[in-house]
């Protein structure tokens, strides 16, 4: 048994025991997550925003377009030949592929530099966050996803101001037109279940 396959039991096992209330700190976050529900009725309680039917929605997404190739080259080490497609975990770790990298831009002094994570730990503390959490999102983006905090400027100082320098090129077929929580909830989902096909996701 591996590192994560460990954290997912041991997260499976004490689930019960877990803080699921809104507001409550995700594993290995500095911050807590803001509440899921923005809406506040006369009484004062937080309603649920258009979740009717959440649940029973497909999965929105486009077509290739006519004349482009579902193969492609893949253009970093860990996405397949398939559009939009990554290699799983396992396969990436037998290879030794560990560290996932990209290019950053500071808002305030506009230098570019590149940035790596590891992909074991930041994989493993999304999975822990989705486990604590996932009963709470309604097949929604919470806040935290959808205005992250941004990492310091290694070269100004300045805090909470580089963002990542993002392709042009779509990466997931999911349909544009839909709400951003929810693109952005089914992009994290797609992306851990493509990474673990096995995972609770």
């Amino acid at each position: 048994m591996n590192d994560y396959e460990d954290a997912l039991l041991t997260l499976s096992l004490s689930i019960d025991s877990l803080p699921l209330k809104l507001g409550a700190p995700p594993l290995s976050l500095s911050s807590p997550p803001p509440p899921f529900f923005s809406n506040v009725n006369n009484e004062g309680a937080r309603t649920r925003v258009g979740l009717t039917h959440a649940r029973n929605r497909r999965t929105s997404t486009q077509s290739i377009k006519q004349g482009k190739s579902e193969v492609i080259t893949p253009p970093y080490p860990w996405m397949t030949s398939r559009r939009a497609i990554v290699h799983t975990l396992d396969y990436l770790i037998s290879n030794k592929i560990t560290i996932i990298s990209g290019e950053v831009q500071c808002k305030k002094c506009e230098q570019q530099y590149q940035i790596k994570f590891d992909l074991q730990e930041k994989f493993k503390e999304i999975a822990a966050f989705i486990l604590r959490t996932r009963s709470l999102m309604h097949d929604r983006a919470p806040i935290i996803w959808m205005n992250p905090n941004l990492p310091n400027c290694k070269y100004c100082n300045q805090i909470n101001c580089v963002k990542p320098i993002i392709s042009e090129k779509r990466h997931t077929r999911n349909h544009r037109t839909g709400a951003k929580d929810r693109l952005v909830y089914l992009t994290y989902m797609e992306l851990c279940k493509q990474l673990d096909p096995s995972g609770p996701f």
